[in-house]
């Protein structure tokens, strides 16, 4: 497969999942586990559904729950950031409207219960300066606040590898609801990040690592202004494109999903439901 998408909840991976579809058209594997099922998605196991299913040929996997061994399927595994207490605060209240929360579990609670999100669903439940670096070493990151000039790095970087693709996408997919009730509680998230900053403390690590790695690659890209105004034309031409035909079947439910149960394992489960 040319790339394999590490879909972290809450972090822009529905509009990367759009540009996915828009470039492989039915050829993208969203695969998943039922909800029932503990651990991750185990590398093995996607190869093995790969080998059943020859009828399709896969250019892209995208999963919330693969483990970071999936990253090795693709030509270029990537994923995207997010700032941590964004993205931490998003996904607290996005689970309290699905549900899917224990009943008046607090911010804080939460926090503990989920910490360095981001890090351990890219390099494992054990969080340290190497696995940090393991994730660095492995993946291709992007940034959500710097989503236009992510993409366009990631072009130029599968460009190098070989592989021309237009990561244009129409606008943000799957905007969070809701978001004037949640900035009326400010002031509790305010406190509540600094008094468990802990619990996140590999993710700001990792955020900055990656945003230094971005801005270095912008700095090597002697055609940099160049790509980013014709990436903005290519966006205005996806936007056309949208309106006139929406696009459909980029893995936002689980109708999108395929269903791939390996042997249970421990590990994170990100709490994603449908």
């Amino acid at each position: 497969m040319k790339i394999s998408f590490f879909h972290l909840f809450k972090c822009g991976g529905t509009t990367f999942n759009w540009i996915l579809q828009n470039n492989f058209s039915g050829r993208v594997l969203y695969a998943e586990k039922p909800v029932p099922c503990r651990g991750r998605l185990k590398g093995a196991s996607v190869q093995d559904y790969l080998s059943r299913h020859t009828e399709i040929t896969y250019d892209a996997l995208s999963s919330h729950l693969a483990e970071p061994a999936c990253a090795d399927l693709a030509l270029f595994p990537c994923s995207i950031l997010r700032v941590p207490s964004d993205r931490n605060w998003s996904a607290y209240h996005f689970q309290i409207r699905q549900g899917t929360l224990q009943e008046g579990l607090g911010y804080r609670d939460y926090l503990e219960k989920h910490h360095d999100f981001q890090s351990r669903v890219l390099g494992g439940e054990k969080v340290n300066s190497e696995s940090l670096e393991d994730v660095l070493n492995r993946f291709n990151l992007g940034i959500l606040e710097r989503f236009e000039e992510s993409m366009v790095v990631f072009e130029w970087l599968l460009e190098r590898q070989g592989v021309k693709l237009n990561l244009a996408y129409p606008g943000e997919k799957n905007r969070s609801k809701n978001r004037a009730s949640q900035s009326s509680s400010i002031d509790s998230r305010s406190i509540d990040d600094a008094l468990t900053m802990t619990c996140y403390w590999h993710d700001l690590e990792l955020y900055k690592r990656a945003t230094e790695r971005l801005e270095d690659h912008l700095a090597a890209m002697p055609d940099r202004d160049t790509r980013m105004a014709d990436y903005a034309a290519r966006c205005d031409q996806a936007r056309e494109q949208e309106q006139r035909q929406k696009l459909t079947r980029y893995g936002t439910g689980p109708n999108d999903f395929t269903y791939i149960e390996p042997t249970t394992v421990p590990g994170l489960r990100p709490g994603f439901v449908g």
